[in-house]
């Protein structure tokens, strides 16, 4: 049975240090454990993954986020950058997978990492684009050359 639970992905602009990192992902607990939805609170979960993405999943079964909801999470997530001086918005940089960890790197580069050698269409992509949990547990990270930013390397 496929996993339809509503899926955020905010992708930093950088990668935090341990204490921003920490901050932050307490930030977003307590958020959600008052995230509501027309009057009931919505059955949520996430934090902040390798110190770059805050990652929410709802349980769609349980309560439907609505249109106010999803507003409060965007406004949220813009007030934590304002606070923190981070972009969770910029989409002129994806987060690959390197060397073991995970970079972010501009798509305007994505041509000339190629040609020398430092990605290929193996070299594994975080979409941050995904916006259910089947599509997340199943593509994330998932290679460049089969996404959307395969055109940049060619």
């Amino acid at each position: 049975m496929k996993n339809k639970n509503r899926i955020w992905i905010f992708q930093a602009d950088k990668v935090l240090d341990q204490g921003m990192a920490s901050d932050l992902d307490a930030r977003v607990q307590l958020f959600l454990t008052q995230w509501q939805s027309h009057g009931h609170k919505l059955k949520s979960r996430g934090g902040l993954v390798d110190r770059l993405f805050i990652i929410i999943e709802v349980d769609t079964q349980y309560n439907e986020p609505g249109g106010c909801s999803q507003d409060s999470l965007v406004h949220f997530i813009r007030s934590l950058g304002a606070e923190f001086g981070i972009n969770f918005f910029d989409r002129h940089s994806i987060a690959i997978h390197q060397s073991g960890d995970v970079s972010l790197v501009k798509l305007s580069d994505l041509k000339a990492l190629k040609t020398q050698g430092k990605i290929s269409a193996d070299t594994l992509f975080y979409n941050s684009l995904l916006d259910n949990a089947d599509d997340f547990e199943t593509s994330w990270p998932a290679p460049i050359g089969k996404s959307w930013p395969n055109r940049w390397l060619e």
